[in-house]
């Protein structure tokens, strides 16, 4: 029993948990692919890849407006067309970085300090 209220007590004075560390954070599917991959798939399937990447860039901006305080919507309302038009003109001007920095851009444009370990 005490090595169980022990766990309790260290589960709720613990901080929150990482996922990231000096090299950078795990990701996985659609952020893990790289921009020419992106570009590609949009000439192959436009409006099935306009909206996979409209649903990331909505998965970043609902974290963004969890963890950040200060607004309730960072973007201010912008639209999700915008948005995602801004993250594959992202993808053509670089594509031999990832999906996931241009998000990253596109957030950066919203608050300057968002990224990795930002929070």
């Amino acid at each position: 029993m005490r090595i169980l209220i022990l766990i309790l007590i260290l589960g709720l004075v613990a901080g929150p948990v990482w996922a990231i560390d000096d090299k950078g954070y795990a990701m996985g599917g659609l952020a893990s692919q790289s921009c020419g991959k992106i570009v590609e798939l949009e000439e192959k399937s436009p409006e099935y890849l306009r909206s996979s990447v409209a649903s990331h860039i909505n998965g970043y901006i609902t974290a963004f407006n969890f963890l950040k305080r200060g607004k309730a919507d960072w973007t201010d309302g912008a639209n999700p067309t915008s948005l995602t038009l801004f993250v594959t003109n992202y993808c053509r001007d670089h594509p031999l970085k990832l999906l996931d920095d241009g998000v990253i851009a596109l957030m950066r444009e919203f608050d300057p300090t968002f990224g990795p370990g930002a929070f």
